[in-house]
């Protein structure tokens, strides 16, 4: 029975050596090489087409980074191994061809290590500043971070989008990080936003006024600003972070939330005497209130009671206007715009932040820079500037809103307002609130955007839903890749409120990059652009290296494997450019260049070595063979037929 087994077993090996070797002839004939050779040149036709028509990242997607193209090169790299391999043990006269062969397997080898390990960025630099990450516009991330603890170290998540919308029920698991999960359940390429608000129970949210200005359809006076109205006028307004201001015409219509009671106090009974030759600023701190003459108090800091709040007044300009370097000035002394400007110190904060208070514009100061709420709350009346008509409501600390409107520069207090309140403008217009909700917050969702949309490559509108599990609590959010509004979101869980961004993905580039210098040449006549240039500083603390170099169109910098391209450039405003450079890693690109060698090489010893051989075929022969052979090729066609 033993005997039997090991027959058994050599038979079935040989068998397995006989179908290897079939294999193997299969894949090193020429058909096999030509077919693979025909079918890549025209996927390659079919792919450049499809660039032309939808862009590089549509067929990289859908061709060069796909599986069945990395398959097609698998098997010509197969098939080039398997003809060089069926040929051992080599001889002589294969040199070229075993040469050009493993110069196809080092140049495909290299293709591979570029697609997998490849890496394809921008960086865009303003003079001054600097970077040491990389950003990969095809690729999508979202980051997680805790809110109340902005020490701990946020959880990424990064993943190929692809270039056009998933088809509905396509979803992405992007797995779990210290117990945060991530799915994507939708994404648009191009997207449209569709804003909701609902009911925050919690009542943490902004209040949230839907409003109908009607009015006759003969002309609104001069009160109302010559303001014709046809049909109603309906919108809303919703103040979660920094006031809320809608221009109906010539009416502006303000909601705000009160810092404290003086405030509301202040709002139905302003202050308007007395305000001096440069106005009066009105200070709101928690239960403080401080009124500033600022003709007394410009170049003073003032403490907020006993808050600990200071507020210096730096500078009064009577008609501000916004320089190319970021700074306001005033143009004439005559009170068009006025403007103190501010630095405020809260306590428990080692550095004081810039803000403005204009007259002309309540709502307008530094809070939307910023990114925060300022706590600080001021209203700042001139005496020779009187305010526009408007439509005004405070909410105050209980939830209550409260109205008022200004016509011919003075207020009129309304009291308190609600669903159903009526409130009339001189001019022959009616202000009604169809809607007041004390509490609100926002919910966002998005649907695919038209063909404009696709018409414009530069306009960002990838969206995306995901789906966020941590703590017990699951979450859907909408997001819009880099926006500033719709791109990010919160959950609440029992361990605090978690806050989710969708961006570009970033890799870090391992070393720090600063553009210290953009540098421009015209063509003559100052009409287009000759050629440009950026001196960046590079700061590697590993290697280490500190030092300035130049990116020019046709010098890119190199460094740490990376290659740094000058791309373009764009205006930064404030008299600054904005210099761009895309940025690649090719880890295979040494083995592409050592294959196309090899290549060259293997091609030119394959003729070398035919030549030689024929060469040395002629001189073996004996000198009558060669005579006679001459003598038979000058012999013409004919005369060889009818010899033969």
């Amino acid at each position: 029975m033993a005997f039997y087994g090991h027959m058994r077993v050599a038979t079935n090996r040989r068998r397995v050596k006989s179908h290897a070797n079939a294999a193997i002839r299969s894949l090193a004939s020429i058909e096999v090489a030509v077919c693979l050779i025909i079918v890549l040149a025209a996927v390659v036709a079919v792919a450049t087409l499809l660039e032309a028509k939808h862009g590089r990242p549509y067929s990289q997607w859908f061709v060069y980074h796909s599986s069945w193209f990395v398959g097609l090169l698998g098997l010509l790299g197969a098939s080039s191994f398997c003809a060089a391999y069926s040929r051992f043990p080599w001889k002589r006269r294969q040199a070229g061809f075993i040469i050009t062969h493993a110069g196809l397997l080092a140049l495909l080898t290299g293709s591979m290590l570029t697609l997998w390990r490849g890496i394809e960025g921008q960086i865009t630099l303003f003079e001054g500043a600097s970077t040491d990450q990389l950003t990969l516009s095809q690729h999508s991330q979202i980051t997680a971070d805790w809110v109340d603890r902005p020490h701990d170290r946020p959880y990424v998540f990064t993943f190929d989008s692809g270039p056009v919308d998933w088809r509905r029920g396509i979803e992405l698991d992007l797995g779990r990080v210290d117990g945060v999960r991530v799915r994507v359940l939708n994404y648009y390429r191009h997207s449209q936003p569709v804003e909701n608000w609902i009911a925050d129970g919690r009542g943490r949210g902004g209040p949230l006024l839907r409003f109908q200005l009607t009015g006759s359809h003969a002309n609104g006076g001069a009160q109302a600003g010559a303001l014709k109205m046809d049909q109603p006028v309906t919108g809303s307004l919703a103040d979660q972070d920094y006031g809320a201001e809608v221009l109906v015409g010539p009416i502006a219509i303000r909601l705000q939330r009160a810092a404290n009671a003086a405030m509301l106090a202040d709002f139905l009974h302003p202050v308007d005497k007395d305000l001096g030759e440069k106005g009066v600023l009105t200070v709101y701190y928690k239960d403080n209130v401080q009124r500033m003459p600022v003709d007394e108090r410009v170049g003073q800091a003032v403490k907020i009671g006993d808050s600990g709040a200071v507020v210096e007044l730096v500078q009064y300009l009577a008609n501000a206007k916004l320089d190319a370097g970021g700074q306001f000035q005033t143009i004439g002394s005559d009170a068009r715009n006025p403007l103190v400007e501010l630095k405020v110190s809260l306590p428990g904060e080692d550095k004081p932040f810039r803000q403005v208070a204009f007259a002309k514009s309540p709502l307008l100061n530094f809070d939307g820079v910023y990114g925060r709420d300022c706590p600080v709350k001021f209203t700042y009346q001139h005496p020779k500037f009187k305010p526009a008509t408007a439509v005004e409501f405070l909410q105050a600390g209980d939830g209550k809103l409260y109205g008022r409107t200004i016509t011919n520069g003075s207020f009129q207090p309304q009291g308190a307002a609600t669903t159903g309140s009526r409130l009339e403008i001189p001019g022959g217009f009616t202000f009604t609130v169809t809607e007041y909700m004390p509490h609100t917050r926002r919910e966002m969702s998005f649907t695919r955007a038209g063909k404009s949309a696709d018409e414009d490559p530069s306009r960002e509108s990838t969206a995306t839903e995901v789906e966020i599990a941590v703590a017990g609590t699951t979450k859907t959010l909408w997001l819009q890749r880099n926006n500033a509004d719709y791109g990010s979101g919160t959950v609440d869980t029992p361990d605090g409120p978690l806050r989710a961004r969708f961006t570009t993905a970033h890799v870090p580039l391992g070393f720090s990059l600063e553009l210290v210098d953009f540098q421009r040449e015209t063509n003559p006549g100052q009409v287009g652009n000759a050629a440009y240039s950026s001196v960046v500083r590079v700061l590697d603390k590993k290697r280490p290296v500190d030092d300035k170099q130049s990116i020019s169109m046709n010098q890119p910098l190199l460094h740490n494997g990376f290659r740094i391209y000058q791309s373009s450039f764009r205006e930064a405003g404030h008299g600054k450019e904005a210099s761009i450079f895309n940025v690649a890693y090719d880890p295979g690109r040494p083995l592409k260049y050592f294959g196309s060698m090899m290549l060259c090489v293997g091609i030119a010893t394959m003729f070398s070595m035919k030549a030689h051989s024929v060469r040395g075929s002629l001189k073996s022969k004996a000198p009558h063979e060669r005579f006679e052979n001459a003598e038979f090729s000058r012999t013409p066609p004919q005369h060889r037929i009818l010899h033969e």
